[in-house]
């Protein structure tokens, strides 16, 4: 479509992008979005888990988590997608940060950070669900930024808590 032309024209990710010397892709599909409906979600999303994960982990932390899982994210979906925009994949990397630091630190935080067990699994069972009801959702972006958001997170929030009472 004409659309999608323009998103591609514009810096959207593609099948193989990074391979045919358009790495730059990897960085630029992640602001880029197909609709106001898909960029409202994603504000939304970062808002919540972004403001989340900054109030755990700081706001230099968060940003890594953020940007590694991005990058990693678009890597991953140029591996299956024709065509990938959004802000998903770091999202999903935030997601998955705090599920890591609320699994490991969850007794030491407070209640108004934790998310329950019923939430956590509608909130994975509906996102898992999305890609196989809506077309051209990326599921290779957001598994790929959620694990490395995990791996990330391993990373910089294994440390005790620090003396602003973050895990470190």
């Amino acid at each position: 479509t004409a659309w999608n032309e323009t998103l591609l024209r514009l810096g959207a990710n593609f099948r193989g992008s990074w391979n045919q010397g358009h790495a730059y892709r990897l960085v630029t599909a992640n602001y880029l979005h197909a609709n106001l409906i898909h960029l409202l979600s994603n504000i939304g999303a970062l808002a919540s888990f972004g403001l989340l994960v900054e109030k755990l982990l700081g706001p230099t932390r968060m940003i890594t988590i953020y940007g590694v899982s991005t990058l990693a994210g678009a890597f991953a979906s140029s591996f299956t997608d024709s065509l990938a925009v959004g802000a998903s994949t770091g999202v999903f990397g935030l997601m998955a940060a705090t599920l890591f630091v609320q699994t490991r630190h969850g007794n030491r935080l407070p209640n108004t950070v934790r998310i329950d067990r019923n939430s956590w699994i509608v909130l994975v069972a509906v996102n898992g669900a999305l890609p196989l009801v809506i077309p051209n959702i990326s599921w290779a972006g957001h598994a790929g930024g959620a694990l490395a958001g995990l791996l990330v997170s391993g990373l910089v929030a294994a440390a005790p808590t620090s003396i602003d009472g973050r895990p470190a």
